[in-house]
């Protein structure tokens, strides 16, 4: 894990990747050089946590209404040559590079959760592995909340709410997760030793 985050912290791995849209996530690397991590190139997200007395709460981003307005992990998909070329946003920058590249998915679990959360975060542990996502324990950097950075196509809000009052709306309310397969990583946030505190030190 430590090789991941260093990919993180130091932002530029060659002067070729300097090119960015976001100097803070140059995370954009050659495929070949990410041929022992090729497992840990995958959509990704960030769990954020906090004590409330006896209660957790796990920070949320609430889709837009076309998006069914559920609760859901900050995150998404890694930042590609192909995925970069599809939006406007970075087809001028990833059309300029003559290489594949592929984001590490501690990058890409940060740079989502900036887009969609408008915070920086540090990217810590892995707390659970699937095959299609992969969700990080992630601590909150004490820096303002760049709104210019957040994707109001994607997300209506942020929010903070209880694990475990969100589990019972869930069984009544399948449609308050806007990915039902949150729902297993939520009993498990209840259920393991992970405490919010961990992340605090």
């Amino acid at each position: 894990m430590a090789k991941h985050f260093i990919f993180c912290v130091f932002t530029v791995i060659a002067p070729a990747l300097s090119w960015a849209a976001d100097p803070g996530f140059s995370c954009r690397v050659k495929s070949d050089v990410l041929k022992d991590y090729s497992s840990l190139i995958n959509n990704a997200g960030c769990l954020i946590t906090r004590n409330q007395g006896k209660d957790i709460e796990a920070m949320f981003v609430r889709s837009t209404a076309r998006d069914g307005g559920g609760l859901a992990f900050p995150g998404g998909g890694p930042a590609t040559k192909t995925n970069d070329l599809k939006h406007e946003t970075t087809r001028g920058l990833a059309s300029g590079v003559g290489f594949d590249y592929a984001e590490p998915a501690v990058c890409t679990a940060a740079r989502e959760t900036k887009e969609e959360t408008g915070l920086n975060v540090i990217v810590a542990d892995v707390f659970d592995i699937s095959d299609y996502f992969i969700l990080f324990h992630c601590k909150l950097l004490p820096t303002q909340i760049d709104r210019t950075a957040i994707h109001r196509d994607e997300v209506e809000g942020v929010e903070w709410h209880s694990v475990a009052k969100v589990l019972r709306e869930f069984k009544k309310t399948p449609g308050i997760l806007r990915f039902e397969s949150n729902a297993p990583l939520l009993e498990k946030l209840l259920g393991s030793a992970f405490l919010p505190t961990r992340l605090e030190k």
